[in-house]
């Protein structure tokens, strides 16, 4: 196979070029195309709306209803494979990739990719929604900042709040290997934060820890319970190291 060339499940794509299947060329359109061109390139990440009309249409305003219909005629193309190409519903698409091509989320993945999902609100009262949010939020900006580190962003992640949904379907819309979730609870004057991170490839918990704190100074607090996340969390999201790299770390 040429360099150039990626697996889609049956399927043999040359980017931007055709779209083939046993040798013989498969019909398909030039925007379908280059939409699948398109996320073909992004390995299996998250491709915004936006980013795929700034692609396949730069320069022009067109209705998100166009992407859909060329996604509907890729999916009848690729017959048993159209499940490859999966919805993250009002945010975009991502392609899942056959072969040697794919990278499994248990494999070269699974130590350097998390999500951080908005920490679920368990004080009994509903103003006090922002402190499972901004916990979350102070979570991805923090870790995004790690190099080696795959971490999607607030509007990604957040987009599962309040939905029951599995661990392995998140994990396979947002294109991460684990999952950060936790829980918020107020005590008298004390706040405690859960804390969990998951292996969406089984949904079993691979860590998971209390962080108490007195309600006083918001700010304080979750700085003060980020960093004790991110520490609790580093030997946990190492990515596999080559001999003689240098160690990634979490910084605060």
């Amino acid at each position: 196979m040429e360099k150039s060339e990626v697996r889609v499940g049956r399927f043999t794509l040359q980017p931007y070029r055709q779209l083939r299947l046993d040798g013989f060329p498969v019909p398909i359109g030039r925007k379908a195309l280059d939409i699948l061109s398109t996320l073909a390139a992004a390995k299996g990440a998250l491709v915004t709306k936006s980013e795929l009309m700034d692609v396949v249409w730069p320069g022009l305003t067109v209705e998100e209803n166009a992407i859909q219909v060329h996604v509907v005629a890729l999916r009848k193309a690729l017959g048993d494979d159209a499940e490859r190409l999966i919805t993250v519903r009002g945010l975009g698409y991502r392609l899942g990739l056959g072969g040697t091509d794919d990278v499994p989320a248990t494999g070269l993945q699974a130590r350097n990719s998390v999500a951080i999902l908005s920490f679920v609100n368990m004080t009994g009262n509903p103003q006090l929604e922002y402190l499972g949010e901004g916990m979350a939020e102070e979570l991805i900006n923090t870790l995004s900042r790690t190099a080696g580190l795959k971490v999607p962003s607030r509007t990604s992640s957040f987009a599962f709040k309040g939905r029951t949904i599995d661990a392995r379907q998140i994990s396979s819309e947002l294109g991460v290997a684990t999952l950060l979730e936790g829980s918020v609870r107020i005590a008298g004057d004390r706040v405690r934060v859960t804390a969990q991170l998951i292996d969406a490839a089984d949904g079993i918990h691979i860590w998971s820890q209390n962080f108490d704190h007195e309600f006083s100074d918001l700010l304080a607090l979750q700085c003060d319970i980020t960093s004790a996340i991110v520490q609790s969390l580093e030997r946990y999201l190492q990515p596999e190291q080559e001999p003689g790299s240098t160690k990634m770390m979490l910084t605060t």
